[in-house]
């Protein structure tokens, strides 16, 4: 009875035990599920984030005089010191155009009238000068200019007097800029032996928040740069940006940071090109993307308030393209092969890509677009343009009332801005 008693008992432990087994191993099965489904989403996100949406940009379309209102000079006071604006970067303020050099160093200001404020080379190791350019941004009523150098980033008035330094500890990068309140820096050696990442994150006392994107094994450390900007921008509270030799297109908000575009071209590098068994080849490489005429050389990215606009290059061709944010309708302008058409007329728009593609775009204020051109551009666009070309026929009008036009030689670089239609 004893033993009858004990073997019932183990029994009900042991169907208890059974129960409870089950018990464990369906809500097992039921989280397991759960987090399969929870990690697959997370998986989407990053595919999502990784890939961005597909944006083909080879799009040749003539209608993208559509997005132009208004093309204008900017009529700056021209003297001795016009010398220093070759390879400059540009940044508007509302009263202001800012100026600096990439190369001597000088930065210049003018109001919107064209009168120069100041000229100054801050090029040393003296209080307020620096020793390596990185990137130049409006702060309030200041420009800051960050040092790679140093680490930091001194602040100049109106008047462009040194008026202190925004941050007390070094930042290592190529370029920082301020998105909302917090500082972004972007480098492809990270910003720590132990951090290979390429996006840096600082809140406003420049204490490291987090970082983003791993640095890919071909471009850690090889820092390269086409044309004389970063192939980064930031307008309002929204940088974007590009890795070099990738067809990603990037995007950081305040609140976020994503992959907006995959941009789709002809010709475009071929998977695995950049294998980490090549990279050692890596000088090698990009001599074989030159020669095969893949797409590459993105360059002066800018954003306006209804376009992206950049440069980019693809079988040896330079392209310009615009990109509607609203209904992401792609423009992209390259020169035609042929000057005239069968019947011997002038190629529609040819004088205006002429022009747009042998120009520099430099940076954005509201719907305007601002960029660089050689005055020998503009006087060669004379001889090839349409009469019933209105738009080019009124800018290059303006230019020969514009008084210093005839002060500048043929090679050196004058100003102009683009109104871009809503």
């Amino acid at each position: 009875m004893q033993l009858l008693f004990e073997t019932f008992r183990i029994n009900i432990i042991c169907c208890s035990m059974n129960r409870l087994l089950m018990h464990t191993l369906t809500l097992l099965l039921v989280l397991f599920s759960f987090m399969s489904g929870f990690f697959s989403c997370i998986n989407n996100e990053v595919n999502t984030f990784s890939n961005g949406k597909d944006l083909k940009l080879d799009v040749q379309n003539d209608s993208f005089v559509e997005c132009i209102k208004e093309i204008s000079p900017l009529p700056l006071c021209v003297d001795e010191d016009w010398l220093i604006f070759d390879n400059v970067n540009m940044a508007v303020t509302s009263d202001r155009y800012f100026f600096i050099n990439t190369r001597s160093y000088h930065i210049a200001s003018f109001d919107h009238r064209g009168n120069k404020i100041f000229c100054k080379q801050i090029r040393g190791r003296g209080r307020g000068e620096i020793l390596s350019y990185g990137n130049f941004f409006p702060h309030g009523d200041s420009i800051c200019i960050y040092d790679q150098a140093s680490g930091l980033l001194p602040l100049y008035d109106t008047n462009g007097s040194f008026c202190g330094i925004l941050n007390d500890k070094r930042i290592d990068a190529e370029v920082v800029y301020p998105v909302a309140n917090k500082y972004v820096a972007l480098s492809y050696s990270g910003a720590s032996l132990s951090d290979r990442h390429y996006v840096t994150i600082y809140n406003n006392n420049f204490e490291r928040i987090r970082s983003e994107l791993e640095i890919p094994d071909y471009l850690y450390d090889n820092y390269l740069t086409v044309g004389d900007r970063h192939l980064s921008n930031v307008e309002g509270d929204t940088l974007r940006f590009m890795l070099n030799l990738d067809y990603k297109f990037y995007t950081i908000t305040p609140d976020s940071f994503f992959c907006s575009y995959h941009f789709i071209t002809q010709n475009a590098i071929p998977d695995g090109f950049f294998s980490k068994k090549r990279i050692k080849e890596f000088s090698n490489l990009l001599e074989q993307v030159e020669n095969n005429g893949y797409a590459s050389g993105f360059e002066n990215i800018c954003e306006s308030d209804n376009y992206i606009i950049l440069n980019y290059h693809v079988n040896r061709k330079r392209i310009l393209t615009f990109i509607n944010k609203k209904n992401e309708q792609v423009y992209s302008i390259e020169l035609p092969k042929k000057v005239r058409d069968l019947e011997g007329h002038v190629i529609p728009n040819l004088s205006l890509k002429y022009l747009l593609l042998n120009s520099v775009p430099l940076c954005t204020n509201g719907d305007y677009l601002y960029l660089s051109v050689r005055k020998n551009i503009v006087e060669i666009i004379e001889t090839i343009k349409d009469e019933t070309d209105t738009v080019i026929n009124d800018f290059v009008t303006k230019c020969k009332e514009y008084p210093s036009f005839e002060k500048i030689d043929e090679e050196d670089t004058m100003f102009y801005r683009i109104q871009l239609k809503v």
